[in-house]
């Protein structure tokens, strides 16, 4: 594909029958976590990055585009993420729940998350916004298949360890359901 960009949805049942789209692979996993579907997406892919997005998530327009030039422009990166909005049209409760996340009385020092906030080095990454080098995720083991949650924090702890910065840009956008 010219683009350069594979796109695989991993998923624990078959594409819809109505599901036809010749830029998208659709791979039942079974009954797999998030981490052995993510690890097993980043093993068939041959592309140069990874890129992690949830099911009840979608990005921006330049998502793709610029996490990798923040991952090109320093080679001491070895994650990025950003910001996860709330989306513009979500019901009301939603909303509520959008609204509170950004409070540091709810989510602690992630809040920044919430928003469109500064560029910064941090500690952690949401695995619902998570872009990286392939090779890099796949030498580092990929995320533990014998985590149900917290996969994301476990990685980010793995990529500061092996002395990797971990970016948080806010043009590395998705819209996350709250």
């Amino acid at each position: 594909q010219g683009s350069g960009v594979e796109i695989f949805v991993m998923s624990g049942e078959d594409a819809p029958p109505d599901f036809k789209h010749d830029r998208v692979r659709f791979f039942n996993c079974g009954p797999l976590n998030m981490s052995a579907k993510r690890n097993m997406g980043a093993r068939v892919s041959q592309a140069r990055y990874v890129a992690f997005i949830d099911s009840d998530a979608y990005p921006a327009g330049n998502w793709i585009s610029s996490a990798t030039k923040e991952l090109d422009s320093d080679v001491e990166i070895g994650m990025v993420g950003g910001p996860e909005l709330s989306p513009a049209l979500e019901p009301l409760s939603e909303r509520y729940v959008g609204l509170a996340s950004r409070s540091a009385l709810i989510t602690g020092a992630h809040a920044f998350r919430k928003s469109v906030s500064p560029r910064r080095f941090f500690s952690e990454m949401s695995g619902c916004n998570l872009v990286m080098r392939r090779q890099e995720y796949l030498d580092i083991g990929g995320m533990d298949e014998s985590l149900y949650i917290g996969e994301d924090n476990d990685l980010s702890r793995r990529v500061g360890l092996s002395g990797r910065k971990l970016l948080f840009s806010p043009d590395v956008v998705v819209y996350h359901r709250n």
